[in-house]
């Protein structure tokens, strides 16, 4: 369970399954950009990131270019330490056949846990050959 994340963007996924990208952005009019993930053992993966203050159009920005790039790329949540930016903002879309959708958490904590899940481990910043 997350307490006082902002979700601020969902965006269900079409028929079929799991789009191969965003619909054009719900949060600015600017064209989305992919950004380069940052791989292990790249210093900058061990950078704190800051929280959030304010949510203007460079956190949305960042936000639509995170879910494009986490669209590019065979994974199912990106956070912006991943690609350079030390914010603790992250965009997560579990795509389940029941469906899925684009959920950004900004500020996240985490309060409480339960259970056990097992599940193939696929960070995109820590790549298995």
């Amino acid at each position: 369970m997350l307490r006082d994340a902002r979700p601020i963007a969902m965006v269900g996924r079409g028929q079929g399954g799991r789009r191969s990208g965003p619909e054009p952005s719900l949060l600015g009019v600017r064209e989305m950009a992919r950004r380069k993930v940052l791989l292990f053992p790249d210093k900058r993966l061990r950078v704190k990131a800051r929280p959030v203050e304010k949510v203007d159009a460079a956190i949305r920005r960042l936000i639509d270019d995170l879910a494009e790039t986490m669209y590019s790329e065979p994974g199912v949540g990106l956070a912006a330490p991943q690609v350079g930016v030390p914010y603790r903002v992250f965009v997560i879309d579990t795509a389940s056949p029941e469906g899925g959708e684009l959920r950004a958490f900004i500020n996240p904590h985490i309060i409480a846990n339960e259970g056990e899940i097992a599940w193939k481990e696929g960070c995109l910043s820590f790549r298995s050959e």
